[in-house]
C-alpha cells in the first residue's frame, strides 16, 4: 500500500476502489490506526482512503497534541493526492479533525461524517497522567469503556494490541487533542450535510453527544446503532456502513 510524501512526514495510507468519481476518507481515532475501520466500508461506492496520522500505524513523523495540527496534515493529505468531492468521515479524535475541517470550509469538502465523537472533549485526568506513568494500566482502563456488550473478543484482542503498538507518547498526545478541542459555540457555522453515529452502548462518547451535534449542525441527522460501544465500526460492522452507503446515496433524508 502506498504512502504520501507531505512536507515533514509520510502518511501511510489503504486505498480501495480507485476510479470512483466520489472519494470517502476516514480518519480513526486516539491512538489507533486504519485498522480501527472494518473491511466492509470497502464496498462503498466510492474511491476508499483510511490513512494513519502521523506516528501512528505505518506512518512516520510526529504525533500533535492540537486537533488544528492534525486537521493541517489531512488537508495537506487530501490536496497532495488531488482529491475532489471527499466525504470526510473521523471517529472520535478523527471526529474532532472533520469538524475543524468543516469550520474551514476547503472546496474539496463535500459532506462529512462524525463517528463516537463530540463537539467537545474532555478526558478524565487520571487518563492523561496514566498515559505516561502507568500505560498498559490506562489502557486496559481505556479498553473497558470502549466496546459494547456485544463486541466480538477477536476485534476486543484486533484493537488492544493497535493500542500497545502506539508510543504512549503519541496517545497522551492525542487525547491531549481531545482535551483541548471545544467547538461547541461554532456548530452552527458547518454547512455540510453531516451524519452522526453513535452507540447506545458508548460510555466514553454516550448518545447525548451526538444529539448535541444533530441540534447544532444544521442539515444533520443522527442515527444510534443499538448494542454498540465506542469502537461501533468495528463492533456492528454491517449495520455501521450501511448507514454510511445509505448517506453517501441518498443524503441526509429519511431512509
Amino acid at each position: 500500500m502506498p504512502f504520501a510524501e507531505l512536507e515533514k512526514e509520510n502518511i501511510y495510507y489503504t486505498v480501495h476502489n480507485p476510479g470512483c468519481p466520489r472519494s470517502l476518507l476516514l480518519i480513526h481515532g486516539s491512538g489507533g490506526s486504519h485498522r480501527h475501520w472494518p473491511e466492509t466500508v470497502e464496498d462503498v461506492d466510492a474511491t476508499v482512503y483510511l490513512p494513519d496520522l502521523p506516528a501512528h500505524g505505518r506512518s512516520t513523523g510526529q504525533s500533535r497534541s492540537n486537533v488544528d495540527e492534525y486537521a493541517d496534515v489531512i488537508a495537506e493529505f487530501i490536496e497532495t493526492a488531488g482529491l475532489s468531492r471527499v466525504s470526510l468521515g473521523g471517529h472520535s479524535l478523527g471526529g474532532a479533525i472533520v469538524q475543524t475541517l468543516a469550520l474551514r470550509a476547503p472546496l474539496w469538502l463535500d459532506r462529512i461524517i462524525l463517528v463516537g465523537t463530540g463537539s467537545r472533549l474532555k478526558v478524565l485526568p487520571e487518563i492523561l497522567d496514566g498515559l505516561m506513568t502507568d500505560h498498559e494500566g490506562t489502557l486496559e482502563l481505556i479498553g473497558k469503556m470502549m466496546f459494547g456488550p456485544e463486541a466480538p473478543d477477536r476485534v476486543v484482542e484486533m484493537a488492544k494490541k493497535v493500542a500497545l503498538n502506539t508510543p504512549a507518547s503519541v496517545t497522551h498526545d492525542d487525547f491531549s487533542a481531545c482535551n483541548g478541542f471545544d467547538v461547541s459555540e461554532r456548530l452552527a457555522e458547518i454547512r455540510f450535510p453531516t451524519l452522526a453515529l453513535c452507540g447506545d452502548a458508548d460510555l466514553l462518547t454516550p448518545v447525548k453527544y451526538g444529539r448535541f451535534l444533530e441540534q447544532g449542525i444544521d442539515g444533520s441527522r443522527l442515527v444510534v446503532l443499538k448494542g454498540a460501544g465506542h469502537m461501533m465500526a468495528l463492533e456492528k460492522p454491517e449495520l455501521f456502513t450501511a448507514e454510511i452507503r445509505r448517506f453517501l446515496e441518498k443524503g441526509i433524508g429519511k431512509p
